[in-house]
């Protein structure tokens, strides 16, 4: 086990980390294992931690990916799954294929759903005989039963 601590207030650029200001914390095991590494990056863009990996005695390291913390955006290239136990919640407007939701209307909270050419929200309870939808269409209003959609 070997633990590695460099100070890089000075932009040693043989780092290759991702600032000029931060310190950079390495972790390895035993040879032939995971080299882990932490970037605490300590410019004014946020201070956020970064983290990377690379096997041990490969140069080939995968990119510096950001630690999720509590004061930060989250932003993901890939999916996006949240799962949670008890009561969840998101606090605000919340916007699905659009990054400004709309809330012209002032009302207290918007789930803004925006599709290229047709969208769709489906709200179900646990009785599947209710169901509430609303469907946009280029076409216009369509009616199905409970459900209205435009």
């Amino acid at each position: 086990m070997s633990i590695k601590l460099w100070d890089n207030y000075n932009g040693d650029h043989s780092l290759n980390a991702p600032s000029d200001f931060g310190s950079l914390l390495e972790i390895s095991g035993q040879e032939g294992h995971l080299i882990s590494q932490l970037y605490f990056d300590s410019t004014w863009n946020g201070s956020r931690i970064l983290y990377r990996s690379a096997f041990y005695d490969q140069h080939t390291w995968e990119s510096w990916r950001y630690l999720l913390d509590s004061k930060s955006d989250v932003e993901t290239s890939g999916n996006l799954k949240i799962g949670g136990i008890g009561t969840n919640y998101i606090s605000g407007n919340l916007g699905i294929g659009v990054s400004n939701p709309s809330n012209d209307q002032g009302w207290g909270r918007v789930l803004d759903v925006a599709g290229i050419h047709h969208s769709k929200i489906l709200a179900t309870s646990e009785n599947t005989l209710y169901k509430v939808g609303i469907f946009a269409h280029n076409e216009g209003w369509v009616w199905w039963g409970w459900i209205c959609g435009y």
